[in-house]
């Protein structure tokens, strides 16, 4: 029963990946990443096969043993790549990443190719190596990576508001998940193996693990159709200016006229202004999509110009700047009688906001009160007046 269950959901996740692996491949011509993924998939499941060709096959062509699809040394390396290059900080170099899975690769084809000298390879005599290069290394060289893309990620994170806004923040999450998942998955395989039950709970263990590989092809499948490639810059616009007093709600008003504050350049003051005018004539804050590369193209001015625009003039990112907006245009909603039907997460999601929580954090921050206590003090007032 047990051993039915666990070769259901083996070949259930290994179909999976095999489809959608193959699919993002073929339809990833102008997106390299989705290509990394598919890869990635087909690869993730070469164990697995090992395992299917074992159980059915080996007894009748006992040279597939050697079949070099298991890439014990690729897996983790491999994401990393995709994470650096849906980031954007992807390069060819980065291929040295995988050198070890290489050389894994070449051994096992050299097995396959000649099965004698697998079978002295993997003979009970060379036990001590064997522990080594399949059962210790493998795990801990793949939780090494996952960490590796961990930093990376984090690191990557904090320059993600000068060009998107939190929904692009929260979508790049889902990497820094599944690189936990791959540790507590590897650390659960290297303690499994070190200890070595050899009782009733191995077939309970076994069952895990083709749980967690069924999990794992789901989980990296789905977010990998919605994930978008953000191009991300690794140089960061200083600002070398002294900081202006600027709110958002004056440059809204148009209270301020940059050209005339003694700014330098008066032709990039125009063209912030002009960003301002566009931000209130046409509301593109309120698309949860907005990013700085969709400003630039409606606006025509180079994305790096408009970044550096907002964050010397406005003192902003470009999420903050684009918050401010809508925290301005939410204010508005809040005063106005025809939206009293609305409630907070109505508002939120007018205004462009992603989330409820988001909304109140924003809010929270550029105001100093909740939305709540906000709408509270409009009350008041009201009350005043009558």
């Amino acid at each position: 029963m047990v051993e039915n269950i666990f070769q259901m959901l083996i070949a259930l996740g290994t179909i999976q990946a095999i489809i959608f692996g193959l699919v993002f491949m073929l339809n990833g011509k102008k997106n390299r990443s989705l290509v990394i993924l598919g890869f990635f998939l087909l690869i993730y499941v070469g164990t697995s096969i090992q395992w299917i060709l074992r159980i059915n096959i080996v007894a009748f062509l006992p040279q597939l043993k050697y079949l070099p699809i298991t890439f014990s040394y690729c897996i983790a390396p491999l994401f990393f790549i995709y994470a650096k290059s849906v980031i954007g900080g992807w390069n060819k170099k980065d291929f040295y990443h995988l050198v070890p899975a290489l050389l894994e690769f070449f051994l096992e084809l050299f097995f396959f190719l000649f099965p004698s000298f697998g079978d002295r390879f993997y003979a009970e005599s060379n036990k001590p190596v064997l522990l080594i290069y399949s059962i210790l290394l493998p795990p801990m060289y793949n939780i090494s990576y996952a960490v590796l893309a961990i930093r990376y990620i984090r690191k990557q994170q904090k320059l993600i508001p000068d060009f998107f806004t939190d929904v692009e923040r929260k979508r790049v999450s889902w990497l820094i998940t599944t690189c936990f998942i791959f540790i507590f998955d590897y650390s659960f395989e290297l303690l499994f193996s070190m200890v070595q039950l050899n009782t009733q709970w191995d077939s309970v263990v076994y069952l895990l693990e083709a749980f967690f590989l069924g999990f794992i092809v789901y989980w990296v499948s789905i977010y990998g159709i919605v994930q978008k490639v953000l191009l991300i810059e690794d140089i960061v616009v200083k600002n070398r200016l002294a900081k202006d007093d600027l709110n958002a709600k004056n440059l809204i008003d148009g209270k301020v006229n940059l050209a005339k504050i003694g700014m330098p350049n008066p032709e990039t003051s125009e063209n912030f202004e002009k960003i301002i005018a566009f931000f209130k004539d046409t509301k593109i804050y309120t698309n949860k999509e907005v990013n700085l590369f969709m400003v630039s193209d409606l606006l025509q001015i180079p994305y790096k110009e408009v970044s550096k625009l907002i964050n010397t003039y406005g003192q902003k990112n470009f999420n903050q700047f684009v918050n401010s907006f809508r925290i301005q245009e939410a204010k508005r909603l809040l005063d106005d009688a025809d939206f009293e039907k609305y409630n907070f997460s109505g508002i939120a999601d007018a205004v462009g906001f992603n989330s409820r929580s988001s909304f109140f954090t924003n809010f929270k921050q550029i105001e100093g009160i909740t939305p709540l206590d906000y709408k509270r003090s409009l009350a008041r007032t009201d009350q005043k007046r009558q």
